[in-house]
């Protein structure tokens, strides 16, 4: 793999609105890439921008199980309300499909900041002046400082 033409296209991709999943994940690329050839601050604010992103999730709950949907798939008799319970379905799956994302990535993430650190208790100075350049939403930086000094499960089953 070109790393260095690889961190160029990273680069510009991320110069766009993008869906936030697919922004999270460029920014794992990117960092992969950074850390590649060794630029450990760069690396670190990607991994740590990531982190930002999942940051903004509900995910104390852990892993999510997918439910039963809430309409027959055979309707007898028919069922008028059938369509909107289908999305009603759709939505829900797809949110937990989503959660589901944030949870491998924060788990990803906070290897990457993990290994980078080369420490089981990362340096929080360093981690907190990182977070301060690249946010100015402080009430964030507990809740990522925590997860980085916290045991790393990976989440799914």
């Amino acid at each position: 793999m070109d790393y260095p033409k690889a961190l160029v296209h990273l680069t510009a991709a991320l110069q766009y609105e993008l869906p936030e999943q697919t922004y999270i994940e460029l920014l794992m690329l990117r960092g992969n890439c950074e850390e590649f050839l060794g630029n450990k601050a760069g690396a670190l604010s990607d991994y740590l921008r990531g982190l930002l992103a999942c940051s903004y999730h509900e995910l104390s709950g852990g892993w999510p199980e997918y439910r039963q949907p809430h309409y027959r798939t055979v309707a007898s008799p028919p069922d008028p309300e059938w369509h909107e319970r289908g999305r009603d379905s759709r939505v829900d799956r797809n949110a937990i499909d989503t959660q589901r994302f944030i949870l491998m990535q924060r788990y990803f993430f906070v290897d990457a900041v993990k290994r980078l650190m080369n420490l089981h208790q990362a340096d929080q100075k360093t981690i907190r002046e990182v977070l301060a350049e690249l946010s100015t939403d402080s009430s964030r930086f507990g809740i990522i400082l925590r997860w980085i000094n916290s045991e790393n499960s990976r989440p799914n089953p």
